[in-house]
C-alpha cells in the first residue's frame, strides 16, 4: 500500500498501524539525543508518541463517545510530539529534513481524526477552533523561549554539583512547553486540564529556583519571561472562566 493509499485508509478508519509505524521511526531519533535528555525530552516524545498509537487503537475498539475521548487524547498527544520536536529542532537533535517530515505526519494524524472526534462527541464538550497549528501561539513562543534560557544558563552546570538541580530546571520549562502543546486539542475539558499541568509546571519551575538558590545564574530576564507567562494564564483564566483553577 502506497503512502496515498495509507492517507486514504486513515480518513476512512483511522488506522493505528499509521502511528505505531511514526512511533518506531521516530524512536530511531531519539537514542541520538544528548545523554542528558534521556531523562526529559527523549522521554516525553517516546512517551507522547506512543500515546498517539496507543489512543487510536483504543478509539478503533471503543463505542459512542468513548471513542471521541481517545481520539482527542490521541491529538493532544500528536500536538505534544509536534511542541517536543520544536525544541529538539532549536537545539540540533534532529535535522530540519526529519523535523518538517515528522511534523508534517502528525499534523496529518490530527486533520485525520478532528472530524471523529466531532461524529463521536457531544458538540457541547468540544472546540474545534482550539486545534491549530499553535507554534505561532505567542503563549507558546514565550515558553520555547523559557526552554532556550533555561538551557543556557544551565549549560554550565551539567556535570557539576549542581547537575541535578540544572537537569530538574530544563525539565520543569520543557515541561510547560510540552503541556502547553496538548492543550490545543478538541475536548474543552482536556484543554483546560494540560494548561493546568503547565501552569503548574510553570511554578514549579519558579520555586526551584528560589530553593535551590540558583539565582545567582538565572538571568533577570529569565525570571521576567516566567511572570510573562504566569500573566498570560492568568489571562486564560479569566477569558475561558475554567472553574477547575
Amino acid at each position: 500500500m502506497n503512502k496515498k493509499q495509507e492517507r486514504s485508509k486513515f480518513r476512512e478508519d483511522s488506522n493505528s498501524r499509521l502511528a505505531m509505524d511514526l512511533y518506531h521511526d521516530l524512536k530511531k531519533v531519539l537514542i541520538t539525543f544528548p545523554i542528558e535528555e534521556a531523562g526529559n525530552l527523549n522521554n516525553q516524545l517516546r512517551r507522547a508518541s506512543s500515546s498517539v498509537a496507543k489512543h487510536i487503537s483504543v478509539a478503533e475498539k471503543a463505542v459512542n463517545g468513548n471513542k471521541g475521548n481517545a481520539y482527542s487524547i490521541s491529538i493532544g498527544s500528536a500536538q505534544e510530539v509536534i511542541g517536543g520536536l520544536h525544541i529538539a529542532h532549536h537545539f540540533d537533535y534532529i535535522s530540519k529534513e526529519m523535523y518538517n517530515y515528522f511534523t508534517r505526519e502528525y499534523q496529518f494524524m490530527i486533520t485525520g481524526m478532528l472530524p471523529l472526534v466531532e461524529k463521536w462527541v457531544n458538540p457541547e464538550k468540544i472546540e474545534i477552533r482550539n486545534v491549530y497549528d499553535f507554534r505561532d501561539d505567542q503563549i507558546f513562543k514565550d515558553s520555547l523561549s523559557l526552554v532556550i534560557q533555561a538551557y543556557e544558563y544551565t549549560q554550565a552546570h551539567l556535570g557539576s554539583d549542581d547537575n541535578d538541580e540544572a537537569l530538574q530546571l530544563r525539565k520543569h520549562a520543557t515541561s510547560v512547553v510540552l503541556n502547553i502543546s496538548e492543550s490545543f486539542q478538541a475536548y474543552i475539558g482536556k484543554q483546560s486540564s494540560y494548561l493546568n499541568n503547565a501552569y503548574h509546571s510553570l511554578q514549579k519551575f519558579k520555586t526551584s529556583v528560589e530553593l535551590l538558590n540558583l539565582e545567582s545564574f538565572m538571568s533577570q530576564e529569565l525570571l521576567s519571561l516566567a511572570k510573562v507567562i504566569e500573566k498570560q494564564f492568568a489571562e486564560v483564566i479569566i477569558k475561558e472562566d475554567v472553574s477547575q483553577w
